[in-house]
């Protein structure tokens, strides 16, 4: 059975071994992350495009007045502009977020065993790149699902999916049922102890903060990385 003591040392010394290259990638998956999460809250207001008219109309209201045909159209106006933005975001996720890292994931395994090429982010978009943007598509939208459900279940869902961008890093051929399936046997008896894993971490992210991100974009983000991608590698040997 792994250890956090294992993992962590593996990820620092082959963090360390290739440091400037991986702490771009790092640095490279973190504004992915970022961005994915404002690419989708962009349509977060949508709710405030379809309250526009209501408020028109109070607002309205509050003068003795009807609302008119012009903020009629105006609330129109602005729901359709806040759907538009949801779906553009949702596909700017899809298909070219999601994809780059993907292409982080496949640097990251890459470097456990020889320094990696900052090139290699480029493979999310390589073979069978629809099936992948499918795939991880499905893997986002069942854990929203969960999460809106109830917040438990959804961090339990998702360290169930931890590893499908890792697997279709590591093998482009791998079917969506496959990826999903696989995930969910690596992380079976092991989802609390990757939780732990992460938390154990909380120390560096708390120092990144006090030094305003200095910290977590040279140190604390690769290292994590590196180590989440020595976990998957250990979960294959342990579960071959």
């Amino acid at each position: 059975m792994w250890t956090r003591a294992e993992l962590k040392e593996t990820g620092r010394n082959t963090f360390k071994a290739n440091y400037w290259r991986t702490v771009l990638v790092s640095l490279i998956a973190m504004v992915i992350a970022g961005a994915g999460g404002s690419s989708v809250g962009a349509g977060g207001s949508s709710g405030a495009g379809a309250g526009a008219m209501q408020e028109a109309g109070e607002a309205a209201g509050q003068y003795g007045q009807q609302a008119t045909p012009e903020t009629f159209l105006i609330g129109l106006l602005v729901s359709a502009i806040a759907f538009a933005a949801l779906i553009i975001g949702l596909m700017v996720r899809a298909f070219i977020l999601n994809p780059l890292d993907l292409g982080c994931k496949r640097f990251f395994l890459i470097n456990l065993t020889r320094p990696a090429e900052v090139s290699s982010i480029g493979g999310g978009f390589g073979d069978s790149y629809l099936e992948r943007v499918k795939t991880l598509f499905c893997r986002d939208l069942f854990t929203l699902l969960w999460t809106m459900l109830l917040v438990i279940p959804g961090i339990v869902k998702y360290y169930e999916y931890l590893m499908i961008p890792y697997l279709l890093a590591d093998d482009p051929s791998i079917t969506r049922q496959e990826a999903f399936a696989e995930s969910r046997r690596l992380m079976q008896g092991s989802k609390w102890n990757a939780f732990i894993l992460d938390l154990s971490f909380i120390g560096w992210y708390i120092l990144s903060a006090v030094t305003m991100g200095i910290v977590g974009v040279l140190y604390a983000n690769p290292y994590h990385d590196m180590t989440r991608a020595a976990l998957y590698r250990k979960l294959i040997m342990e579960n071959a």
